[in-house]
Parts: structure tokens; sequence; C-alpha cells
């Protein structure tokens, strides 16, 4: 192993920038990314925002084309954000890769031209990278570095085209960068710990150069021969993360001089309207290879069944943490009650109750982690409100949570059931479930600490009554939960609406998911609280709505509805060619209802459509924006008076709000009357549609 000793001494007295950098071409520049505010500011353009508050930023060419682009890592979720071009807007790409807790870094692994994704997982001291900005489990995977919150870099140092990564012990400025297997080529010094390391191909000869942020004068200190630092760049010394990247594709800093061409970050304007918290549910997904699954590996050895074997005495009698392998094939009729700790896997087996049989799997005495892989499931009959696959600790009508059960549910087929096909209880996760054709829901449930990641819940609840619908359909509804996240499902063609939370749902996150063809709305949030609804995708809903066919004043058959829910933002969604946009309920019947007094109750009733935020989205072609309320008192006046939009924008449609006049229900508003009532700050009136994300 190769240990050259590089120790670079940083004496400010000689450290002087050059007027240019001869036979420059395309070197990397340096900028900032402010955590505070999502804000990037680099030189050449003008700042933009890519990504949420708190957000781990990375910028790199993901797609080959010779010039960086940025990206996050979001931290509550373990999703990488990756944008195509320097500018607000919507990812690119969303990967869930990593866990909460990893740092992102990003760099070309293997030469082929296109950076591509990797995280550093400090616990463990290990890189785990990956060759293609797709889910998936690493390509590679080795250790370097030596020290507890040690930071992680990546540059190409030799010019081979290949880049390698390293770490920087932040008390002392020393660093380590490896080669492929482990272990390290270089070690040193550049600057000290109270510095900001940073890397880049400063003078364009195709190889990266060390380079680090001192606070203390507010410049950069740049090498680029790799013993001293020779370029020094002013730039505001007020608190952002340092960035680096070929983002203007020519020049590099040769066009700069002593002083880099950004401003210092914007004042933080007061808001009389504060932006509702973002939940952070107090779990997180438990995936370190990245994809939409539970990250653990599939037995392949235990107790074997074969068809016509009775199942449940099998489970029973392989005993609490047994595997069991169902062998492919149909079993018909069966119902199994696994145990604590069980796994259960079930690859080309199919679970068919030929319409008899009540359940498929059902909790018993509320038997705890507990993992189901690969079953096919179909034909059980557990009726409304219960699951052919069912493991609630209680029933969600009591109001109360039962123990954290903690099932996990990957890669399961689950279709043409009567009842729901899945029914979820406290701790549940489901990893690529695909629940279809269910005569009620696809995924109900009842419980807290709930992840959906991935799978499809289509065509369910079709050809049910209206009154059927707004009491029990969709692709799923959840009921009484909390803490829960929704991430890359595919809801469409559902007989009622795409995704439903109803009934004191709180700390809700649904993100990266795609709603399409749904009878009603393409999500529905109904009395309840504190939820985030962000970078969704929705087509084509609620034309079936029967609000909507009738013309009545709710707004129904939106794309997006907050129905007499608060503290809610609706953020980066873009809705198209639906019967609606995004609407806000604060509707007469639900004040003073409580179905469960909670310990959240305020403001003299539980229930208000007030204190949501709705911004930064697209609405194509789709019906009613805005607000409706249908109260004689001040809450439903707040309805309007307590909720944002801002920051949107639309193409057609209409703007519906409450009328001078004191009408609660709304009126159709022109664009300018729109803005006058405080609602089109920040957002355009689009001419031509953009490309569906």
């Amino acid at each position: 192993m190769k240990r050259i000793l590089m120790i670079l001494t940083l004496i400010a007295s000689i450290l002087a920038a050059p007027t240019a950098m001869a036979q420059e071409t395309t070197g990397d520049e340096v900028g900032f990314f402010d955590p505070a505010t999502g804000l990037w500011s680099m030189p050449g353009q003008e700042p933009f925002y890519f990504g949420n508050p708190g957000d781990k930023p990375i910028s790199c060419d993901w797609n080959g084309d010779g010039i960086a682009s940025v990206g996050q890592y979001r931290d509550s979720t373990g999703f990488l954000y990756l944008s195509n071009d320097n500018s607000t807007g919507m990812a690119d790409t969303s990967i869930f890769y990593g866990i909460p807790g990893d740092r992102p870094i990003c760099g070309d692994w293997n030469g082929d031209g296109i950076d591509t994704i990797g995280i550093y997982r400090n616990s463990e001291n290990l890189f785990y990278l990956r060759n293609s900005n797709t889910q998936g489990v690493a390509d590679e995977v080795y250790s370097i570095g030596l020290w507890n919150g040690g930071v992680p870099f990546a540059g190409d140092f030799d010019g081979d085209g290949v880049d390698t990564v390293g770490v920087m012990d932040p008390n002392t400025g020393y660093w380590q960068f490896g080669n492929r297997g482990g272990g390290f080529d270089q070690e040193g010094y550049f600057g000290t710990g109270a510095d900001d390391l940073v890397f880049g191909d400063w003078d364009g000869d195709g190889d990266d150069d060390f380079g680090i942020y001192r606070h203390a004068d507010g410049a950069f200190h740049l090498s680029t021969h790799g013993d001293t630092a020779d370029l020094v760049l002013s730039a505001p010394a007020d608190g952002r993360v340092v960035m680096s990247g070929n983002w203007l594709g020519e020049g590099g800093l040769q066009a700069f001089g002593n002083d880099l061409p950004i401003e210092p970050k914007p004042i933080p304007v007061v808001n009389d309207n504060p932006t509702p918290a973002v939940p952070s549910p107090d779990w997180v997904p438990t995936s370190p290879g990245g994809t939409a699954d539970s990250g653990l590996s599939i037995p392949t050895s235990g107790v074997t069944a074969y068809p016509g074997d009775d199942l449940n005495s099998l489970v029973r009698g392989a005993g609490v943490g047994a595997t069991i392998i169902l062998h492919p094939g149909t079993y018909y009729g069966q119902t199994i009650e696994p145990l604590f700790n069980q796994t259960i896997v079930g690859h080309g087996a199919v679970l068919d109750g030929r319409g008899t049989a009540k359940y498929a799997i059902k909790s018993r005495n509320d038997a705890a982690n507990v993992r189901i892989v690969g079953l096919e499931v179909k034909n059980y009959a557990p009726g409304k409100h219960h699951g052919a696959v069912d493991f609630r600790s209680t029933e969600y009508h009591g109001g109360g949570f039962g123990p954290q059960t903690n099932w996990i549910l990957e890669d399961m087929n689950v279709h043409h059931n009567y009842g729901d096909g899945v029914f979820v209880g406290d701790g549940g996760r489901l990893y690529n479930v695909v629940s279809t054709d269910n005569h009620w829901l696809g995924l109900g449930a009842h419980g807290r600490n709930i992840g959906v990641f991935g799978g499809e819940v289509a065509r369910n609840s079709r050809g049910l009554s209206d009154g059927d619908v707004n009491d029990h359909a969709g692709g799923i509804k959840f009921v009484k939960v909390e803490d829960v996240v929704i991430s890359g499902l595919y809801s469409h063609d559902n007989g009622g609406p795409g995704i439903w939370f109803d009934i004191t749902a709180r700390d809700v996150i649904i993100e990266n998911s795609l709603a399409t063809d749904n009878q009603r709305n393409g999500i529905f949030y109904e009395i309840s609280y504190d939820a985030v609804i962000r970078n969704n995708t929705l087509l084509r809903n609620g034309w079936g709505d029967p609000g909507y066919v009738n013309g009545d004043p709710w707004l129904w058959g939106t794309g997006i509805l907050i129905g007499t829910s608060r503290n809610v933002t609706v953020e980066n969604n873009y809705i198209a060619d639906s019967a609606g946009g995004i609407a806000i309920h604060d509707m007469p019947h639900r004040q003073g209802e409580r179905f469960d007094v909670q310990p959240w109750y305020r403001d003299g009733r539980d229930y208000a459509g007030i204190d949501n935020v709705v911004r930064d989205n697209t609405v194509i072609n789709s019906g009613r924006t805005g607000a409706a309320a249908g109260g004689d008192d001040a809450w439903s006046a707040a309805a309007f008076d307590r909720n944002t939009f801002v920051s949107n924008d639309y193409l057609g449609g209409e703007f519906w709000w409450r009328n001078s006049g004191g009408r609660f229900y709304g009126e159709s508003y022109t664009w300018n009357e729109w803005l006058a009532a405080g609602n089109g700050s920040g957002g355009s009136i689009l001419s031509v549609a953009p490309p569906v994300p």
C-alpha cells in the first residue's frame, strides 16, 4: 500500500490570486448552498432554490453532458433528488438509496463519463458506490478513514477519468483518499480543522486539486499545482455550505478576479403566515441497499411447505423465529397466523381463498416482527374494513393504538379479494406491494409508524355505489394514523380517491408518488392535521366525482383536496388534466365534530380548513383551484384568511375564493382578482404546458 505523506501548508503571506490561469478550458467553479433555505449560489447565473431546508447537497454531471448540476439527499426518507439543470424545479431523478444519517457523495466511479451516486456511512466507515443513477445495491463497497464524524470527499486526483473517495478529519484537516479494495493511497493536510475542504479541477488540466474555504477571512484558497494555495477568491462569509462543480461549462475560474461574483444570502423576510413544520416521523426506512425493499436478505432454507399441507399447523409447529419456505404452487382455502419473528417466503406460491376463506394471513395475539416475502394472494373474502392480509393489533373504530407489531411485506401481489387487499397495523412496512382489483380498498391502515415504499394500487373499489365510495373506497384509505410515509406509490384507476387519509391523521408525508385516472381526488387529506404532500404527479383524476359532475361549489374532483384539515403543506406537485386543481375545504358539518378527543385539540374545535400552505405547484388544464367554506362563523372566514397559495404556476382552470359580500362558498376569480386576494405571489399564468415530470 502506497503511503505518500503530503504536508500542504497554508501561509497567509504568500497566498495571492493570479490574474489568469493559462490554457484553462472547462475547469470547475466554487459556490455555496444555504441549508437553511435551499438556495444555491454559483457564479455566472442567478441564485435558485432546489431541495428543502435541511437537505444535504451534492453536485455532479448526472447525464454526461459535461455540465455539473445539483442534487440533494433527504435525511427524513433516505431519498436522493437529482436535477439535470441548475434551476428551481422538480427533480429529474428520485432514488431511494442509503439510510438517514448517511452522507451523499458523487463521482464517475467506472470511467464511463457519467457521474453517479454514492453514500458514506460514518458508523461503519464504509462507502457504498453505485455505477448508475438508479435504485439498487452498491456496485462497490469499501472502507477508508479513521475518524468518528469524518467528512467524505471524491475527485479524480490523477487524471485517469475515474474518481476516488477519501475522508477528512474535521478536527485537524488531516485527509486520506483511497484505492479500490480498501486502504488509502495518499494522506496529508490542507488547511485546518476550521476550514471547509473543497475539491475541483481549478485549472482545467483534467485532474482535481485541493482547496479550502476559510471562514475567518471569507475566501477560497485553491491549489492548482498540489502543494500551496495559489488562487484566492473572496466570497461572503455567511455560514453557507461550500460547493464545487463545472456549472458553466466554459472558462472556469479564470474569468473572475479576486472577488467571486456571488451575493450574500438574502436576509430572511418575516412571514405573517409561516409555513407549517415538516413532520418528522421517529422511525426511518431500513434499506441499506437503497432499493424499495427491506434491505434484508431473502432466506433460501427453512421449514418447507407444499401445496396440500395444512399451512397454519406447519407454521405453528415450526415455532417462534422460524423460516417457512412455500414451494411454488397453489394453496387453496388456507389461513396463516404467523408467530413472533417468523419469516414466510413464497416466490411462486399462491394463496387462493376460493371466495370462501376470510383471511389469507392474519395477525395472531399481536405477533410481532413477522416478514412475508413474495406471496400471491387472491380470492379471499374478508369483507369491508378487513384485509385479505390483515395485521392490525387493534380495530380503528376503538380510537386507540396497539403494540408495535412491525410486520414487513415485500414483493407481494394481492388481488381480486372481496374486501380490502391489505390492512396495515402499527409499525408496518410495505415494499413493492401490488394490491389490485379488490372489491374495497387496495390498502387500508390504522396505527402509527407506517411506511409504504413503491408498489401499486389499481382498479380497486370499482362499481361501488356513491355512498359506499364516500365511506370506504379507493386505492388506499388510512384512518386514525400517525407518523406515516407514502413514497413512490403508483395509484391508478381506482373507484374512489387514489390516496386518502381520514379522521385525525397526523405527521404524514406523501411524496414522489403517481396518482392517475382515479374516479375521485388524486390525493384527499380529510379532517386531519400536520402533513406534507410534495413532489407528486397527479393526472386525469376526479372526473367521476359526483360533486364535480353535479357542479356543486365544494371543488370536488381535484388533484389534491385538503378537506377541513389544518397545518398541511402542499408543494412541488404537478397536477394536469383533472376535474380540479388544488382545493381547501372548510365544511360546516365538521364544526365541533370529534371522533376522538385528541391531545392536539385547539382553537375551540377539532377540525378546520386553516393554516395550510400551497406553494411551488404546477396546475395544468385542471378546473378549479382555491378554497371554499360553508359556515357562517369566523372559522369559515378563516378558511380564506389563514390559508396561503404562493408561487404556483397555472395553465387554464379557474380560481375560487370568497367574494367581497361574504358568501362563504366562494366564487370564480380572474387571475387579477386572484392576485388581489393575495394568492398569486411568485406564480404565473403559463402559455405552454411544461412536460409531465
